[in-house]
């Protein structure tokens, strides 16, 4: 037998706090510029690809079903095998795919990449927060997070305008190449990043891992075929209601399997917490809503109000300026008072805010766009590390990997819906929304899904008042433990 030693990290005492920052910083902004920025773009690609709305939403919804199948079983094997090393993994996925968008020669390959960035930049958006919260003392978490999460806010507000001037002057692939220059500078600086073992590594759970894929990338599924024929009834009896039933019963299966095993990818044990639960569904909610009247948006700027691209982009930029600025001081309240009121308020706040886009006209000024741009990010700065923050808080930290998971799993599952519920409203409730649809047609569809996210936000709202008024629901140790980096390497025969 021959004994293979790990090649060894950097040591603790030469690896400081603000490289492990500033490395899972550029890397949330990588994950993040490959995720969200493409909405802007979203007209773009539907007139390259000659498909209308309920198709063209393929290329978000697949990308975001991606991260909400592999998330939990990304985050159980950075527990288990390193964090690290899925991190430097997700790296090499998502770049390799990003290059690979110039080969799209239909939106059938182009919605594959889409899938592949979403694998990749789903390893690495888990991987980061696990590293961080590993890091620093649970006193810390809440402002080390905010740091974290402040370059996937950099990077999304950044990458609005790029992406809209891009589109103008170069071709549709251009912005999808520029998030490689993040992507490649954070895989770099991994490589300084220390190894954490696991010292008591559990099995990995491979059928509850694929149980919860199914239910969840399932259940998105289902609703993107059933949106994409226009929820004609035959189509929905033959193939929606069956996926939809399969991925039910997978959950259902999961929740017996996990009582029967030692070691369950997610631990049911877990939502005892109600913090930890309501953190989930209000993750949930929170991004469902956002995202329907997000995704509609540049719609409604580009064939209501009749802006170019990079215009619309640029009113999207107050938005991501709100959310950097609320970053920080977010998750210093989170340290110092809890998850209940910030979390509570900033989703009360947003569906006054989602309620008010009844107001906008095709008449509409610059000023009335702008004022509910800065209050959505307000809503985002101030929800999201708290809420994040407080789910990780809330299990052992050799758990903190499937946690993240669990987090982003949540988070995605709500992208993915609210994209395809903002369709759902425009197929329903206002009628197909092509290239056809008159000005009057695109404001009422934003109407309908601005009311129809409001109220589903104001159950969060209320959901999250029940949370425990602690920092992750669990008392902080007055002393804090010492925190390491890294177990010694170990040989393996």
């Amino acid at each position: 037998m021959i004994a293979r030693a790990n090649t060894a990290p950097a040591s603790p005492a030469t690896v400081s706090k603000r490289l492990v920052l500033f490395t899972c910083m550029v890397a949330m902004a990588a994950g993040n510029m490959s995720s969200f920025p493409i909405a802007v773009i979203m007209p773009t690609i539907a007139q390259t690809f000659q498909v209308e709305l309920p198709t063209a939403q393929w290329a978000m919804t697949g990308h975001f079903v991606a991260l909400a199948a592999t998330m939990l079983p990304i985050g159980s094997a950075g527990d288990i095998l390193g964090r690290t090393q899925i991190f430097k993994a997700g790296f090499l996925i998502l770049i390799a795919s990003l290059l690979a968008v110039p080969l799209s020669s239909s939106l059938e390959i182009f919605v594959f990449l889409r899938v592949l960035h979403g694998v990749g930049a789903g390893m690495v958006m888990v991987s980061a927060p696990a590293i961080v919260s590993a890091m620093v003392p649970p006193s810390e978490r809440g402002r080390a997070l905010a740091l974290t999460f402040l370059g996937g806010f950099i990077a999304t507000g950044v990458g609005q305008p790029l992406f809209g001037a891009m589109v103008q002057a170069f071709p549709w692939f251009s912005p999808f190449l520029l998030v490689t220059i993040p992507s490649v500078l954070a895989f770099a600086l991994s490589f300084k990043l220390p190894v954490v073992k696991n010292p008591n590594p559990r099995p990995f759970d491979a059928i509850g891992a694929g149980l919860l894929m199914f239910g969840s990338g399932g259940l998105v599924i289902s609703a993107g075929h059933g949106q994409e024929e226009g929820w004609a009834l035959q189509h929905t009896l033959e193939h929606v209601v069956p996926l939809l039933l399969a991925s039910v019963a997978a959950v259902v299966t999961y929740i017996f399997h996990a009582r029967r095993v030692t070691d369950p990818i997610l631990p049911l044990g877990f939502f005892r917490s109600v913090t930890f639960t309501t953190g989930a569904i209000t993750n949930s909610l929170a991004h469902m809503t956002m995202l329907m009247v997000g995704f509609l948006m540049p719609f409604y700027l580009q064939n209501a109000l009749g802006y170019q691209p990079l215009q619309v982009a640029m009113f999207l930029v107050p938005m991501s300026v709100a959310m950097n600025v609320m970053a920080v001081p977010s998750g210093w309240i989170y340290d110092k008072k809890g998850s209940r009121w910030p979390c509570s308020i900033a989703l009360f706040m947003g569906a006054g805010l989602l309620f008010s886009y009844q107001a906008l006209t095709v008449d509409s000024g610059p000023f009335d766009i702008m004022i509910r741009m800065v209050v959505a990010g307000v809503v985002l700065g101030l929800f999201v590390t708290p809420n994040v923050s407080a789910i990780l808080g809330s299990v052992p930290p050799e758990h903190l990997s499937v946690a993240a998971g669990f987090e982003q799993t949540t988070r995605n599952i709500g992208h993915s819906i609210g994209a395809v519920l903002s369709s759902v409203v425009a197929t329903f409730v206002l009628g197909s929304v092509t290239a056809k649809a008159t000005p009057e047609t695109y404001v009422e569809v934003l109407h309908g899904a601005g009311l129809v996210a409001g109220l589903l936000m104001s159950a969060g709202a209320l959901i999250a008042l029940m949370r425990d008024d602690t920092r992750g629901g669990r008392k902080v140790p007055t002393r804090e433990p010492e925190v390491v980096l890294r177990e010694p390497a170990v040989q393996t025969a």
